[in-house]
């Protein structure tokens, strides 16, 4: 079965803003543990690892992710958008938020 690609707007949106704005935020959070604590924490570092390592498969298998449900069948409409410019960067990477302040297990 071959699945046409919807919209250039929601291949922008889902693939590109959500994922990417992940990664950059969960290396963001990194740096700033150690701009703030000098050091980065165990914890912190395993968190950024596992996001960019579960990004980097998600990059690697995009064109697998014509194929999903959300993607294939659903329009760019507030589910997609809301959940991709708001629920990813802020949900998703909450733990690395938490972890960034964190100086006494540096």
């Amino acid at each position: 079965m071959q699945v046409k690609r919807r919209s250039s707007a929601q291949s922008w949106i889902y693939l590109r803003f959500g994922m990417m704005s992940w990664a950059v935020l969960a290396v963001t959070y990194c740096i700033k543990q150690y701009e703030t604590n000098g050091k980065v924490a165990d914890s912190m570092l395993v968190n950024t690892v596992l996001m960019l390592v579960y990004v980097t498969k998600f990059f690697w298998w995009e064109a697998g992710c014509w194929n999903t449900m959300d993607i294939a069948h659903d329009r760019a409409g507030f589910y997609i958008c809301w959940g991709c410019l708001v629920w990813v960067p802020s949900i998703y990477t909450s733990p690395g938020v938490e972890t960034r302040n964190w100086d006494y297990w540096v």
